[in-house]
């Protein structure tokens, strides 16, 4: 039997997930902790990070090498999804703001 280690980060004590294997995919431990914990996944999500290297597990199908000790974060549903994101603003849109700006600053006079 192998086994992972979790705790919540203003918890003391770690549990315990056993399993069969050398390791486990994240979206299985997520779920195991959710199930062992009673949490739903409608109102809660969780962002796992190992604790030692402080690596944050983002990828559903990362696996997770058993005797890893775990730190557990409850987050909204949509925010768990959305941490790894990066979105790019369009440059025309920017620069289009960017000469309103320019304009509009221009006629105002500043009186000392």
């Amino acid at each position: 039997m192998s086994a992972i280690h979790f705790k919540f980060s203003s918890s003391n004590q770690y549990q315990t997930i056993t399993f069969d294997g050398m390791d486990m995919s994240l979206l299985e431990l997520k779920k195991s902790i959710m199930e062992k914990l009673k949490l739903k996944p409608s109102e809660d999500a969780l962002n796992l990070t190992n604790a030692h290297s402080l690596k944050v597990y983002k990828e559903d199908d990362t696996l997770i090498p058993k005797n890893t000790m775990i730190l557990v974060r409850r987050v909204p549903p949509g925010l768990a999804r959305n941490a790894g994101k990066i979105y790019v603003v369009n440059k025309s849109e920017s620069s289009k703001a960017s000469k309103a700006a320019k304009s509009y600053t221009k006629g105002i006079q500043v009186c000392t």
